[in-house]
């Protein structure tokens, strides 16, 4: 009413005169931005693993290398390498190729052929994550498998358990929220 805006402030005091409430994330506040970066990071190392980049080794001059990919008398496809490798200098050299932030060099000749890929390793990232995850819960009052809605390792009695475990907790913290509107 009025035109002014509206709200409840209702929080659980924990000491005698307190005014102001604290956060119900506070306690896990942390963790939750270590389990951020930590999924953008395996986000990135993801994209990583899927690339690959191919360079050429030589002992050979340029031309001398060109002329064993392409073959020694095709001037015509020397030529149409020649001009195009020219139109991704120039566009590289106007935007250099950056991951995460770290310029990626321009291999010079003499340099050998390789595919060179990133290695598949978990280091352990499904196990860490699992732990944050508990960790969090465990500061929000829900179980984990609310939290990560992960049921996989639950029976179904076990899973019902949890449920009414939180069931009761929220019903408790919502009748003290509508305790104090009586």
């Amino acid at each position: 009413p009025g035109g002014r805006a509206s709200f409840i402030h209702v929080f659980e005091p924990v000491e005698d005169g307190q005014t102001r409430g604290a956060n119900v994330f506070y306690s896990v506040m942390e963790q939750m931005k270590m389990l951020d970066t930590l999924q953008n990071t395996q986000l990135q190392s993801a994209i990583v693993k899927a690339m690959y980049a191919a360079t050429i080794e030589s002992e050979l001059d340029t031309q001398s290398a060109m002329d064993f990919i392409l073959g020694a008398n095709s001037q015509e496809q020397r030529d149409r390498l020649t001009g195009w490798i020219g139109e991704i200098a120039a566009y590289y050299a106007a935007a250099p190729v950056r991951l995460g932030g770290a310029k990626v060099p321009h291999l010079m000749p003499g340099d050998s052929l390789n595919l060179q890929t990133a290695q598949d390793t978990d280091n352990g990232y499904s196990v860490f994550e699992q732990s944050l995850l508990r960790y969090i819960a465990a500061g929000l009052g829900v179980s984990y498998e609310q939290l990560s809605r992960n049921y996989a390792q639950m029976s179904y009695s076990t899973a019902r358990a949890s449920a009414n475990e939180s069931w009761a907790y929220f019903m408790g913290r919502r009748k003290f929220v509508a305790s104090r509107q009586a």
